[in-house]
């Protein structure tokens, strides 16, 4: 009330308001974005009768005047004060700087914190079409070991299926579609979960990477069990799939492996362990070394091929001893079980010491892990 009676004394004397309030400046200025009178998209034509060319209208400077704004001091201090805020939290949005309202900052790769029930995971923050970025919460619980242990399944699964199924569907005889359907179903099966467990889908050759270094040993008994089970069910896929035709399930023992006949079974574990160092070879070549092309699993399927067509008339050419139990238990076969897990444990372990002390370039290149991360 003071200060209202102030003023109007004040422009009572003065006889009105402040001659800088009373009469506000107006600044001029030039104005962008006006189109000039003249310009027309239209062609026109001058005096002298030739044509003018079609141009556009220019955008020119004109002057346009604008109010001045009321300075600040003849303001009320309320009304200042709402400004200011207003102010402050308008740039404080604008820049994210700490204000009234801030707008929390995203950075790629940010991640949520856990939250208090304990749940685990977090996704990374997912964007919004509004733009704004607000952390989502994973509902993934599933860990990187169960992860490869799922994969070892699934690509099991799919490389005896194929392999063991173009045994029962040929009755044995086609070598060569066999080794075909070995290489190429190891080729995509390697290729497809070899990211997620390193694509080993055989006890053998977990067991190779562990002496090489290249497999944490405290995960070799669970990638066993996991072969193993994918292995047993596409044994039991394969007889129930052929029920048709029990004349070759019998025959082919579901695509068990066997002894040829008059092959020793000294003769028979010496072969399969040969057959198995030229695998694990080919796995520390093709997908181990630092040095190895990037030909994802089809040099290790190659070399599956290779073998089967070179030894398959001996002792079947498992090299695998998930390979031999995967069809021997639907198929209640066991003959020379033995065999089929010495050969190819005793090459492993040959391959795979030969390779880390004598054809690991080590100094050459940095190390590389096939293990998948935790």
């Amino acid at each position: 009330m003071r200060r209202r009676a102030g003023r109007s004394r004040l422009s009572s004397k003065s006889g009105g308001r402040p001659q800088s309030v009373r009469r506000r400046r107006r600044a001029c200025g030039p104005v962008r974005g006006r189109r000039r009178p003249d310009a027309s998209p239209r062609a026109r034509v001058n005096r002298s009768g030739s044509d003018r060319s079609r141009r556009r209208g220019r955008t020119t400077a004109s002057p346009r005047c604008r109010s001045t704004p009321t300075p600040p001091a003849w303001r009320p201090r309320a009304s200042r004060a709402r400004a200011n805020a207003a102010g402050a939290s308008s740039r404080d949005r604008s820049t994210g700087r700490p204000g009234s309202r801030p707008i929390p900052r995203w950075r790629p790769g940010s991640r949520c914190r856990r939250p208090p029930d304990g749940s685990s995971g977090c996704a990374l923050c997912s964007p919004r079409p509004g733009g704004s970025r607000p952390c989502v919460q994973n509902s993934r619980r599933m860990t990187g070991h169960l992860r490869a242990l799922v994969a070892e399944v699934a690509g099991t699964f799919l490389f005896f299926f194929v392999g063991a199924g173009a045994i029962v569907a040929t009755g044995g005889d086609n070598l060569v579609a066999i080794a075909l359907a070995h290489g190429l179903g190891l080729s995509v099966a390697v290729s497809s979960f070899g990211g997620l467990s390193g694509g080993h889908f055989n006890p053998a050759t977990t067991f190779g990477l562990a002496i090489a270094g290249k497999h944490p040993w405290s995960r070799v008994p669970t990638y066993w069990i996991a072969q193993s089970v994918g292995a047993l069910i596409a044994g039991f896929a394969l007889r129930y799939a052929f029920e048709f035709d029990p004349s070759a399930l019998a025959r082919t023992h579901i695509g068990t492996p066997s002894l040829g006949g008059g092959v020793t079974v000294t003769a028979a574990i010496v072969v399969e362990a040969i057959l198995t160092i030229f695998l694990l070879w080919a796995v520390f070549g093709t997908a181990v070394s630092p040095l190895a092309p990037r030909i994802g699993g089809f040099g290790i399927g190659l070399m599956v091929a290779a073998d089967i067509l070179g030894g398959g008339a001996i002792t079947g050419a498992a090299m695998n001893p998930a390979r031999w139990l995967g069809t021997a238990v639907p198929a209640g076969f066991y003959d020379n079980w033995y065999v089929y897990f010495i050969g190819p444990l005793v090459g492993a372990a040959i391959a795979a010491l030969s390779y880390r002390y004598i054809f690991a370039p080590e100094d050459l290149a940095p190390t590389k892990s096939v293990a998948p991360n935790p």
